[in-house]
């Protein structure tokens, strides 16, 4: 049962790889296309290509252990841990693309394991929950100030931005606006395909482990060659229901705000992954990020209702996946 269970986690694994870049294409392309910076089709190439070069960039220059939060068991259960975890956020990405709601594939994840890990106490498998957690404590932070951060800054930097360009026209503004936009969109990609393809890869390790064995220069090629086809498929699919959330349901952007929140979340995405080394939602970012340069104009721009039932769905993502994984894990522990 062991080898089912873990062909069953690498199945997961390849449709979490290529559903989480479907789902977060409209993080780097939504207001680039709709700003008229980049065609739909463009946008997807570059979103793809760049996710790709960010799967290469993080497996050389990441440690496949430096995802520290990430912890379970090297044995059947910990791999019976991640089944559950992955197969909770596959259908968590799908329900909230249905609800064209920009979500956190990261948050989605950590409840998965934890969840998983609470179950393991509940039939008797092992005194697991004190890795999840320890992984809650390591993470929470940071995932609820990043949120904060990305809305404080985007709605601060149009300030002065404002008054910087005045008395420029705003054929040129707009101009200038476009070539941000079409950077940011390269820069946001770059980031999600190091950190999210990285975490892919952090997973697969964890599968190799929980099997015991080590994971050979040969599986980790393969694998990463995997990973990246999934990547690219996933994104060239592109989530557009959620991308119009971002620039029609959510808030109204001129491509001068637009340009703003793009580039406070190119500037966060690397800053929290290189510098504070802590997990991220880049979905979260990106939206927040539009919501506060969306919120600092003289109309009324942003969609109340939306950014509620937004609010309400990152609030929920953890307790509901806790649930969802920990039924799943209950369901395959007769197995182990």
């Amino acid at each position: 049962m062991e080898y089912f269970l873990f062909v069953l986690c690498g199945l997961f694994l390849l449709g979490y790889t290529a559903i989480g870049c479907f789902h977060d294409a409209s993080n780097a392309v939504a207001v680039p296309v709709s700003a008229r910076a980049l065609t739909p089709r463009v946008a997807l190439i570059v979103c793809a290509a760049f996710n790709v070069v960010g799967l290469v960039v993080g497996s050389v220059t990441l440690s496949l252990t430096s995802d520290q939060w990430l912890t379970i068991p090297h044995d059947d259960v910990g791999l019976a841990v991640l089944t559950a975890a992955l197969l909770t956020v596959i259908l968590w990405e799908i329900f909230t693309w249905w609800r064209r709601s920009p979500s956190s594939s990261t948050n989605a994840l950590i409840g998965g394991v934890f969840g998983g890990l609470w179950a393991t106490n509940q039939v008797g498998l092992g005194n697991h929950l004190h890795l999840g957690l320890t992984m809650v404590g390591d993470v929470i932070l940071p995932l609820v100030l990043a949120p904060l951060v990305a809305f404080g800054v985007a709605w601060a930097v149009v300030i002065p931005l404002v008054r910087l360009l005045q008395h420029t026209s705003p054929r040129q503004i707009h101009r200038r606006s476009r070539y941000v936009l079409s950077l940011s969109t390269s820069l946001i990609s770059l980031g999600h395909g190091i950190y999210f393809g990285h975490r892919s890869l952090v997973i697969g390790t964890l599968m190799w482990l929980s099997i015991g064995r080590d994971i050979s220069t040969p599986q980790t090629t393969l694998l990463c060659a995997l990973l990246a086809l999934m990547m690219a498929v996933g994104t060239l699919l592109g989530s557009w229901r959620i991308g119009h959330t971002f620039t029609d349901r959510l808030v109204a952007l001129d491509p001068f705000r637009g340009a703003v929140a793009q580039a406070v979340t190119s500037v966060l995405i690397f800053g929290t992954g290189a510098v504070a080394r802590d997990p991220f939602s880049s979905s979260h970012l990106a939206a927040s990020a539009v919501l506060g340069a969306g919120s600092n104009q003289r109309f009324h721009a942003v969609r109340a209702n939306t950014a509620f039932r937004l609010v309400v769905t990152w609030v929920v993502t953890i307790p509901v996946t806790v649930v969802v994984s920990a039924i799943f894990f209950l369901a395959l522990s007769p197995l182990l």
